[in-house]
C-alpha cells in the first residue's frame, strides 16, 4: 500500500511540474507578447557580404550601392501579400528594384522586363495584373499568352518586343544568376540598403516586419560628420 501511495505521490507531483511549466510557459508568452518589438540582428534580418560577383550582376541589373531590391516571383502569394508594405516604403521615397524568377516555362520576367524598358510609369498597375493572372486558376497555356501580350497593353509594339528579345533573355539570366549567388531559397527576399537580409520566419505579423525593414533603412544610412570635424 504504502508503494502504491509513493507511486501516486511522484505521478501528481510530476503532473503539478508539468501544469506549473506550461502556465510558466503561457505567462512568459504573455510577457513577451507585450513587449515592444525590437529587430535583432541574427534572428530578423541578417547582414549579407556581397561578392565581386554580385555587385558586377546588381551593377548590369541597374541597382545603385545602397538600394533596396527584392527576389520576388508573381506565382507566389507570399510576394503578393508583402506589395502594400513595399508600396508604402516606396511612397515614402525608398526605391526598391523588384527582380521576378521562377516558373521558367512563363515568361514572366521578359514580360517585367519590356514594361521596365519601355513603361516604367506603368509598372505597378503591370504587376498587379501579372499577380492576379498568375495566382489564378487558369490553365499553364493562358498564363503564357497572358504573359507574352500584356506588354501590348501598355504601350509596347510587336516591333518593340522583337528588338528587346534578346535584352529580355539576358535580364532574366542575370536575374535568376544574381538569387543563385545570393543563394535565394524562398520568395519573397528582400535586402534592405542592399546589405541587410529580411528574415521572414522570425516575423509574427507584417507590423513587425515594417519595423525591421524601417530599422535595416536606418543602419544603411551614411553616417552623418560632426560639425566640428567637417570645419
Amino acid at each position: 500500500m504504502n508503494k502504491k501511495i509513493s507511486l501516486l505521490c511522484v505521478g501528481l507531483a510530476c503532473l503539478g511540474a508539468l501544469i506549473g511549466a506550461d502556465q510558466y510557459n503561457r505567462y512568459q508568452t504573455r510577457i513577451e507578447a507585450g513587449k515592444p518589438f525590437i529587430p535583432i540582428e541574427g534572428k530578423h534580418y541578417q547582414v549579407i557580404s556581397k561578392s565581386e560577383e554580385v555587385n558586377a550582376l546588381l551593377t548590369k541589373l541597374g541597382v545603385k550601392e545602397g538600394e533596396t531590391f527584392e527576389i520576388m516571383s508573381y506565382t507566389c502569394p507570399a510576394c503578393k501579400s508583402m506589395e502594400p508594405m513595399l508600396d508604402f516604403f516606396e511612397a515614402k521615397g525608398v526605391p526598391i528594384q523588384k527582380f521576378q524568377i521562377g516558373m521558367d516555362t512563363l515568361p514572366l520576367a521578359e514580360a517585367e522586363y519590356f514594361v521596365k524598358e519601355k513603361s516604367a510609369s506603368n509598372l505597378n498597375a503591370f504587376r498587379k495584373e501579372m499577380f492576379i493572372k498568375m495566382l489564378s486558376s487558369a490553365p499553364a497555356h493562358e498564363k503564357i499568352t497572358f504573359a507574352k501580350q500584356i506588354p501590348l497593353e501598355y504601350g509596347l509594339s510587336l516591333d518593340d518586343l522583337a528588338a528587346f528579345d534578346v535584352k529580355a533573355t539576358t535580364y532574366k539570366q542575370l536575374t535568376l544568376a544574381l538569387a543563385d549567388k545570393l543563394q535565394v531559397t524562398h520568395t519573397p527576399t528582400i535586402y534592405v540598403a542592399g546589405q541587410y537580409e529580411l528574415i521572414q520566419k522570425n516575423h509574427d505579423s507584417f507590423e513587425q516586419f515594417s519595423k525591421t525593414f524601417e530599422h535595416a533603412l536606418n543602419l544603411g544610412k551614411p553616417a552623418s560628420v560632426p560639425e566640428a570635424e567637417q570645419k
